[in-house]
Parts: structure tokens; C-alpha cells; sequence
């Protein structure tokens, strides 16, 4: 817990955390009150347990962010970083499989190589994140069989994207992400590998807040094919993917004129806010009316 300003916080050196058990953070547990700075690299947890938050980062159960818990609150910056590579292997939680976090502020997380494997959740099997006035970077990450459970949605990334925030995705790979059906309740399930749902309007999309460059994505899926590779929840889905379009806010290794071909029309879908409950009313048919691609709006 960093409840001074100007805390700097490193865990670094190839270390190894075997059966930890706590009731939060048997991995690692994070809360920021102010200014900090905590730096993570090399870092490999097996067998780490949670009753609560933060289980461990291999073979490891918790309620919120199986690997990892973070939290930042106040109007001070703060920021996790990680310069090499941090695994998530087989983490499980119900929100977050790898990492559950929380930005209330300026905070940051900015980070690259990590590697989330077979990570589970209700919601994110790999990543839950929810970024109010922040920034999240990720760059040269892989997701590898990462799921999540309906009602959950995004396989390997779930995010909430709220209004003053910064999300970029680059250079990952989401290799069999998928959600998958619950008997128990059969809602929702979006994004077998990403779901977004941002309260940034279209107009206010651009790079410098929304970005998602040379993703490589193989053998994802999502229920009912809605969004197998990224789904996005809006205000307005037609005029998202219009400034996504326009502006070249996602590109895709291995797609061919990604925004046009008809071939990925299931891979790269939204739904507006306010058709949500419509659909899960059973009204419209949610594949073909509710539910709208994000890519080829101009045919």
C-alpha cells in the first residue's frame, strides 16, 4: 500500500513466489492513495492463493484479479510499470484471470512482454480493467487461450473505457481467446478476445485516446460469433466504426482491406448502449439488427 507521495516501489531480478496464500494479494496486492511509481519485471508465481484479491501468477484462484490487484485512487499520478517479462499462467478469478485493476485517477499502467496463459474469469480472462482519467499501454503481449464465462465478456481483455482515459493496444497476439456459454445464465459473451465498452463519443476518438495497432489475432472466438476477435459497446456503434475507419485506429496483421472485407464482418462487431436491453429482451435479433459490424459501415 503507497499512502505517502512520491513512493517508488521495484520488484525486479527474476524472483520466484511459490505457494503464497493470503486473503488479498497471495500474488501481489496493490492499493495507491498517492504519487507512486511501482516498477515489476521478471517476475514468476506458482501455486499462490487469495481468498480475496490478487491470487498469484501461476496456478491460482481469487475473487478479483487472480495474478494481480491493482488500485489507484486521489488525483496524484500513479503508475505500474513492466520492462520484461511478468507470466500469468493458469490464473483464475472472477473478474481479471491475470489482472484486475482499477484507475480512479491519473494513474497509469504501462507495460510490455507480459504473457497471459490459460488465464479464466467471469469477465476478462486475461485482463479486467476499468480506467476512469488514465492511462492503460500494453505492447508485445500474448494472450494464449485465455477465457471467459457468460455473462461475462472478452476473452482476454475486458476494459471499460471511460471519458479523459487512454487505452492502447500494439504488437499483441490473442492466440484461442474465446468466451464461452453458461447454462446458468446465457447473456452477453462478447469478444472472444477484446471487449471494450467506451463512454468516449465517436466524435472524440482518435489516436492519442484509442488505439489498437498490429494485433494479431488466430483461432479466436465468442458466442455466437459476436465479435470473435473485438467487441465494442458505444453510444453509437455506426459513427464509432466510422472513426475507427477513418482514422485507422485498428489495424490487423494478416487482414486483407480489414475494413471492407466481408469475410471478418463477425470478427469486429459492436452494439449501441441503448439497444443492450432490447436484446437481452429477445426483441430484435441480435446478430443482425442490435448487435452491427464495426468494420465495412460504408457498404
Amino acid at each position: 500500500m503507497c499512502n505517502g507521495t512520491r513512493n517508488e516501489v521495484l520488484i525486479t531480478g527474476q524472483l520466484e513466489f511459490e505457494k503464497c496464500t493470503s486473503q488479498r494479494g497471495g500474488g501481489m496486492y496493490v492499493l495507491c492513495h498517492a504519487y507512486a511509481i511501482i516498477v515489476v519485471n521478471q517476475l514468476s508465481f506458482k501455486d499462490c492463493s487469495s481468498s480475496g484479491q490478487g491470487g498469484g501468477l501461476y496456478n491460482c484462484e481469487s475473487q478479483l484479479g487472480g495474478g494481480c490487484f491493482l488500485e489507484f485512487w486521489y488525483n496524484d499520478y500513479t503508475s505500474f510499470i513492466t520492462n520484461d517479462l511478468v507470466l500469468f499462467d493458469n490464473c483464475t478469478s472472477e473478474k481479471g484471470g491475470g489482472i484486475y485493476s482499477k484507475f480512479y485517477s491519473l494513474g497509469s499502467m504501462l507495460s510490455n512482454n507480459y504473457s497471459f496463459n490459460d488465464c479464466t474469469a467471469l469477465f476478462g480472462g486475461g485482463i479486467f480493467l476499468e480506467i476512469d482519467n488514465g492511462t492503460f499501454k500494453i505492447e508485445d503481449t500474448t494472450f494464449n487461450c485465455c477465457i471467459c464465462t457468460q455473462p461475462g465478456n472478452g476473452g482476454g481483455i475486458s476494459l471499460i473505457h471511460k471519458p479523459s482515459s487512454i487505452i492502447s493496444i500494439t504488437n499483441s497476439s490473442f492466440i484461442n481467446c474465446k468466451t464461452i456459454s453458461n447454462s446458468l445464465d446465457q447473456r452477453y459473451g462478447w469478444g472472444g478476445a477484446i471487449f471494450i465498452q467506451t463512454s468516449v463519443t465517436a466524435s472524440n476518438l482518435n489516436e492519442l485516446n484509442f488505439l489498437m495497432k498490429n494485433l494479431i489475432f488466430s483461432g479466436c472466438s465468442a458466442i455466437n460469433s459476436i465479435g470473435n476477435n473485438i467487441h465494442i459497446q458505444s453510444f453509437d456503434t455506426y459513427a464509432t466504426g466510422e472513426a475507427i475507419e477513418s482514422q485507422n485506429l485498428v489495424t490487423v496483421n494478416g487482414t486483407i482491406n480489414l475494413y471492407y472485407n466481408n469475410s471478418y464482418q463477425q470478427d469486429y462487431m459492436g452494439i449501441d448502449e441503448s439497444k443492450i436491453r432490447i436484446m437481452l429482451m429477445g426483441i430484435r435479433d441480435q446478430t443482425n439488427r442490435t448487435v452491427e459490424r464495426l468494420v465495412n459501415l460504408a457498404q
